[in-house]
């Protein structure tokens, strides 16, 4: 005989042919064998819609069963579970820029909410009061009103709210992509990867406690096992913590609580921290990344023009930028083949020519191997798209 419900393997739910099997098998057991349970008849359809109605109870007995599961839990119940380690969702951020250039009469505030739209017709909101300086310009923050990877392009910004003595505003820099709100899957992943925090000492516990550091978007950590010195500069038995964002004083912290007593550190950055037992300080050393640009030349051809988008160009652009956020990290190899997936997002074209490199214009047709403590960049203003 089938067991349902919560079994030694697990939960089986019981289906909607097998509740109605069930149903029926009771109605002959009290009404006898000849009763009449075809579609068409007064028990038959009664019958069928008491299995339907069984079925959805047994489809929430089993999310119910499938809530304390990590690899099966979904959405709010999936944010409980992650909370008892600790973590939280990551929300959904908004695109910024924080190298804006307003000019206008000196002495003129741009003040705070002020808003501009860029060549995309997205909305930006200056965020904090902005004067313009005796040269006539300044420099600010904006801040994409909706959230999101929206992509900001290197251009001029139409003023949506004037202010007298405010001429124009326009982006000098790459804008800092938006994302959208971590996924279950994502989710799981930094999850699983964060169960390190419960560790003391080792390598992923440390890398896991820095990279949840508010702020932080890259992290590396390399040790040294041997007895001396080796040749990245890492002390014997020592470490070598690489993180780019966040506050240093938080990173610090956090290496402070995982690594081991007595392992010794590599690092320009040093930050005594004072132990809450003992009141002990130690100083806790670790690195930025050296930032190397990269530069994409890239010529394509439209061979359907009615699927490239008028903007295709920036939108090549933003996919090539957002790849380099999400998947090349310190110390990483830049892959030249993966490349082409980003810009054949874009619908319409064919790809003629595809160079990268770390000089200008990019004439490399290989991947660029990674070097430790240094994270590959790429930036809108070094990426050419030539339409042939």
């Amino acid at each position: 005989m089938t067991t349902y419900g919560v079994t030694s393997k697990g939960f089986n739910r019981k289906r909607t042919p097998d509740i109605l099997a069930s149903i029926e098998a009771d109605l002959k057991a009290t009404f006898g064998n000849d009763i009449d349970l075809s579609a068409s008849s007064v028990f038959g359809q009664l019958a069928g819609i008491f299995a339907a109605a069984g079925a959805e109870f047994w489809d929430q007995a089993e999310d119910v069963f499938n809530a304390f599961d990590r690899d099966k839990a979904e959405g709010v119940t999936l944010d409980i579970l992650y909370s008892l380690i600790g973590l939280t969702r990551q929300a959904a951020t908004p695109t910024y820029n924080e190298n804006v250039k307003f000019t206008g009469t000196a002495g003129t505030t741009i003040a705070a909410g002020k808003q501009v739209k860029s060549s995309l017709n997205d909305i930006y909101t200056v965020l904090e009061d902005v004067t313009i300086a005796a040269s006539g310009e300044a420099t600010g923050t904006i801040v994409c009103t909706t959230t999101g990877p929206t992509y900001l392009p290197i251009k001029t910004l139409t003023i949506v709210t004037p202010v007298p003595g405010w001429t124009s505003a326009e982006t000098t820099s790459s804008a800092t992509i938006g994302t959208d709100r971590e996924t279950d899957a994502e989710y799981r992943i930094r999850a699983y990867r964060s169960t390190a925090l419960q560790g003391s000492g080792m390598l992923d516990a440390i890398y896991a406690a820095v990279g949840n550091v508010t702020g932080v978007t890259a992290v590396d950590v390399q040790e040294n096992t041997s007895n001396i010195i080796d040749t990245y500069g890492i002390p014997a038995h020592g470490i070598w913590v690489i993180a780019e964002g966040g506050d240093s004083a938080d990173i610090a912290e956090a290496i402070y609580q995982n690594r081991a007593g007595g392992i010794a550190m590599k690092g320009s950055v040093t930050v005594d921290v004072e132990s809450e037992l003992s009141g002990k300080v130690t100083q806790i050393k670790f690195d930025r990344p050296t930032l190397v640009d990269i530069y994409i030349n890239v010529s394509i051809k439209i061979i359907d023009s009615s699927e490239f988008p008028g903007d295709g160009v920036d939108q090549i652009k933003s996919n090539l930028v957002q790849y380099g956020i999400d998947n090349v990290g310190i110390s990483d190899d830049l892959y030249y083949s993966r490349l082409f997936c980003p810009i054949q997002e874009v619908g319409g074209i064919e790809i003629s020519l595809l160079g990268i490199g770390t000089t200008p214009p990019g004439g490399g047709h290989s991947t660029i191997a990674g070097v430790v403590g240094t994270r590959y960049t790429i930036d809108s203003s070094n990426i050419t798209v030539n339409i042939i």
